[in-house]
């Protein structure tokens, strides 16, 4: 039930305990109005059996505080009823917020797994496009076969690679340890 329902029923709670009330007023009224008439018949009465009449009018007196004292023990189970249902309402109303904050609990867990997974699906699509790159780099240098075309010991030196530039050295050096040199500064330039 929500907060709004529960006031309302209280709300209808407070009316009965004033309709009761507003009973128990009119039950005294009536009740002084019957005394009254009873003393009137009384007074009609000879005075011989008014003695007599007095103890039956105190004896009904005790019997309408008797009812009295009843209808207020009745109220009183009433209104302890009417407490213990408010006070399972509340607990109804705490168990829903505990089951909504339950909800709120799984719903943060499933983003958190969801973004694990995202996380997951990032880093494998990392290693793929690593392990593409690798392969790539493979390719690429096992597709690289340097041809050189020396002219001689003095001549021009000529590296051509399949790749779409091609590079042109000339170096008129007689070491071998140059054209090594320039052969790894072409492979990393190309």
């Amino acid at each position: 039930m929500g907060k709004n329902q529960q006031h309302n029923h209280q709300q209808q709670q407070q009316q009965q305990q004033q309709q009761q009330r507003r009973q128990q007023q009119q039950q005294q009224r009536q009740q002084q109005q019957h005394q009254l008439q009873q003393q009137q018949q009384q007074q009609h009465h000879h005075h011989h059996h008014h003695h007599h009449q007095q103890q039956q009018q105190q004896q009904q007196q005790q019997q309408q505080q008797q009812q009295q004292q009843q209808q207020q023990q009745q109220q009183q189970q009433q209104q302890q009823h009417q407490q213990q249902q408010q006070q399972q309402q509340q607990q109804q109303q705490q168990q829903q917020q505990q089951q909504h904050q339950q909800q709120q609990q799984q719903q943060q867990q499933q983003q958190q797994q969801q973004k694990q997974q995202q996380q997951q699906e990032l880093q494998q699509q990392q290693q793929q496009q690593q392990q593409q790159q690798q392969q790539q780099q493979q390719d690429y240098f096992s597709s690289m076969s340097p041809v050189v075309k020396g002219f001689g010991s003095e001549g021009p030196m000529l590296i051509e690679t399949p790749i779409k530039h091609s590079c042109c050295f000339c170096c008129s050096s007689n070491s071998s340890l140059l054209q090594l040199l320039l052969l790894l500064l072409m492979l990393l330039l190309c």
